[in-house]
């Protein structure tokens, strides 16, 4: 679990769209992070996209660092999974990021029909996670000390926050590369 929230927060401070207030491994549905999304005043596709690597870079995190995934990523309708493949799919039907039929918008209630019936659509959204996991892994893989250093310090607090959260930000923020996309 700590690996998994570690991967999310370097890919959070990566992105610099949203700033942390805790991490914690102790919550009792399992890990979080809690936050504040700094003020977007545009939304374009990059960033929006830089949104599903956040989303899936604690499950990169646990490929990468052990080899395998575990089910935590996904499960319920609140999962990692869930809302990657909700905004993937907002993005080819409601935002007007789709390369086939940009302009066409389309409600996204009915999400598993959507996917289901319409396999074009699916494959779609399949490439737009598939491309975000990939950007996921390749941030955690050339990021991997700074996970580290933030697994290590929620193995040892449990939940940082306050004065034990800011010094390691302050320290993986020096490590990794800012990427905010325009």
């Amino acid at each position: 679990m700590a690996i998994h929230e570690a991967g999310h927060a370097v890919a959070h401070l990566h992105f610099g769209l949203s700033s942390i207030t805790a991490i914690t491994i102790d919550g009792p549905s399992g890990g979080y992070i809690e936050g504040e999304t700094d003020h977007i005043d545009i939304l374009t596709e990059d960033r929006v996209a830089a949104v599903l690597v956040i989303k899936l870079a604690g499950r990169a995190a646990e490929e990468e660092f052990l080899g395998s995934v575990s089910a935590g990523s996904g499960g319920s309708s609140e999962s990692d999974l869930a809302k990657s493949t909700e905004l993937a799919l907002a993005m080819e039907t409601a935002l007007g990021f789709s390369t086939e039929t940009p302009l066409l918008y389309r409600h996204t209630e009915e999400r598993t029909a959507l996917l289901t019936h319409h396999s074009r659509l699916a494959d779609r959204v399949n490439a737009r996670l598939e491309n975000a996991y990939r950007q996921a892994r390749d941030l955690v893989r050339s990021n991997r000390d700074a996970v580290q250093l933030i697994v290590e310090a929620l193995l040892r607090y449990g939940t940082l926050e306050g004065q034990q959260l800011e010094p390691v930000l302050a320290t993986v923020r020096d490590q990794i590369p800012a990427g905010c996309p325009r």
